[in-house]
């Protein structure tokens, strides 16, 4: 869900004037102490809400930008949004007009000033404010999108034991389609609260060594009936309540309650239709190995397929950053929080490290729980990705090329990537066996495998596979090297539209000129990039498969 696609903040407290682009479903803001990272989701929190924080309402006097206050200049703080309305967002009947009003692209302007009593309204650049209906309309429109503001500072169990009423609702939806007697009323409850938790029950039981499962606390006769919902969790055995666990696992559990209720919400309601999470700092309490599975598990709900959930978060974690759509690196300059231009997340998390606000990570345990395919170049990494996209969307397999790896743009090649591994096996040992780094070489250097293979062991979490001579498209000559080899006659096709010239021998065997290659490579890689589709990969689907079961190890 990528509903909010762009903000411009003006006046807010330490923002003089901030435009962030490029969001995603999972965002993240990373910089020192002190640079402006949450009063960014603190302007987005007041755009929906009026107030900074909950229960914080916002006040001119106090949140408008203290330097400008001190130049005399008029009291106005202005939050802009971008809005990408999905189609999956359904305006519900009685809203024509405000689905008129927010066409998909519209930025919407809300502004405060200390001489007006209610905020002002602005559709895209215009000057003049909408009228009393149109910003009726446009309340109605925000009104459609729940949002959360989770602060660092908060106690997990108050956020869980606040939602316990939305946990009872979830849980009384589900009961009422089984319409249980009520002799199997209490047995009823426990089976569909067991069912409603099964997936954060697995995700802490995988996560937490000695925890079996996560169990809500439901009556079991009528005399508690009227009951307050919280967790039971089986450690070591013995049944404990959430308020007992340590501070990580309660912040594991008050996620997972967040996600769920709100996934909740979408099935059973059709007046929300997005969610908007603001989180400061989520990993807050964290060892390293769940700092990673957070990352990865907030990464992964707001990039659900059909999801509705979009999730802006600070951080000091360079494992957050690893897992985010898009990243932002905030400054604080003599006029306030500035915009560091590198978006680069690779480049960030470097920036991030040398400014000491996380720890620096060697590129070969970037994403540590995911899966690696290294291969020899760029192209080669777009076509795999479409594939992996198309035939596999499962589970993230990350792929990288040299040149993302040591930052040299020529950097390429059979060689180089064997001297790189060489020179960096103590960082491939490091990662978890789990989470494997497949060494994917073409098909003209399948001599050099046995070569690769000696730099590691058996037990390390590195394989070594080549693009089989099985894969090949028949129609294509030895003159095609390389992945451009295994390329269907549909890419060719297009490729040549976008002007390559490929001869075909008497047999109908293409053919292209070693001067030409280069340009053909690109040419193919543009067809790559506008997209594929699924019988592009009836020759490689077979040998894509055997890859992705590999990475499962």
């Amino acid at each position: 869900m990528e509903l909010i696609s762009a903000a411009r903040i003006k006046g807010f407290r330490s923002i003089a004037d901030l435009e962030l682009n490029e969001f995603g479903n999972f965002n993240v803001l990373c910089g020192l102490n002190n640079s402006g990272k949450s009063n960014v989701l603190r302007a987005i929190y007041a755009y929906f809400t009026d107030n900074c924080e909950p229960g914080i309402p916002l006040e001119i006097d106090r949140d408008f930008h203290l330097p400008h206050a001190k130049k005399h200049r008029k009291k106005q703080i202005s939050v802009s949004v971008k809005f990408n309305i999905p189609g999956n967002f359904s305006f519900r009947k009685g809203l024509e007009e405000v689905k008129h009003l927010i066409a998909s692209g519209t930025t919407i302007t809300k502004v405060w000033e200390r001489a007006s009593i209610n905020t002002q309204y602005y559709i895209n650049n215009s000057t003049k404010p909408l009228d009393y209906e149109n910003s009726q309309r446009i309340e109605q429109f925000l009104s459609l999108i729940p949002i959360r503001y989770v602060p660092n500072r908060v106690l997990p169990i108050d956020v869980i034991q606040q939602q316990h009423s939305a946990l009872r609702d979830a849980l009384v939806r589900r009961l009422g389609k089984k319409a249980p007697r009520p002799t199997e009323l209490f047995g009823a409850i426990e089976e569909t609260s067991n069912t409603l938790l099964e997936p954060m029950s697995k995700h802490v039981k995988d996560l937490c060594p000695g925890i079996e499962g996560v169990q809500l606390k439901t009556p079991d006769n009528w005399a508690n009936i009227v009951f307050a919902l919280g967790y039971r969790l089986k450690d070591l055995g013995i049944d404990v309540d959430d308020i007992f666990q340590g501070s990580g696992i309660q912040s594991l559990l008050m996620f997972e309650t967040l996600a769920l209720i709100d996934r909740d919400y979408f099935q059973q309601f059709g007046w929300r239709q997005a969610a908007v999470w603001l989180a400061e700092e989520p990993e807050s309490s964290l060892h390293t190995s769940l700092e990673a599975h957070l990352a990865s598990y907030l990464s992964e709900i707001a990039s659900e397929q059909g999801g509705r959930l979009q999730i802006f978060a600070t951080t000091h974690s360079d494992m957050i950053i690893q897992h985010a759509d898009s990243a932002a690196f905030l400054e604080k300059g003599t006029s306030g929080t500035n915009l560091n231009p590198e978006r680069d997340k690779r480049a960030i998390i470097d920036l991030s490290a040398s400014a000491g606000v996380s720890r620096w990570t060697h590129p070969l345990l970037f994403c540590p729980l995911d899966p690696l395919i290294l291969v020899e170049g760029k192209f080669d990494a777009a076509y795999l990705n479409e594939a992996l996209a198309l035939i596999k969307p499962q589970r993230c397999i990350r792929i990288q090329y040299l040149a993302q790896m040591d930052e040299e743009e020529d950097a390429g090649g059979v060689d180089a990537l064997y001297a790189y591994l060489k020179s960096n096996k103590s960082a491939l040992r490091a990662r978890n066996i789990a989470s494997p780094v497949i060494i994917l070489l073409d098909w003209d250097v399948a001599s050099k495998k046995a070569q690769f293979e000696k730099l590691f062991s058996k037990h390390d979490p590195c394989k070594v596979c080549v693009w089989p001579d099985s894969a090949f498209n028949p129609k294509l000559g030895r003159s095609f090297r390389g992945i451009e080899r295994h390329y269907s006659d549909r890419m060719i096709s297009e490729a040549e539209k976008l002007g390559v010239t490929v001869a075909r021998d008497a047999d109908g065997v293409g053919v292209i000129e070693k001067e030409n290659y280069g340009s053909f490579k690109k040419k193919c890689n543009e067809v790559v990039r506008k997209g594929l589709r699924p019988s592009d990969f009836n020759l490689t689907r077979t040998f894509i498969l055997e890859l992705w079961h590999l990475a499962q190890a």
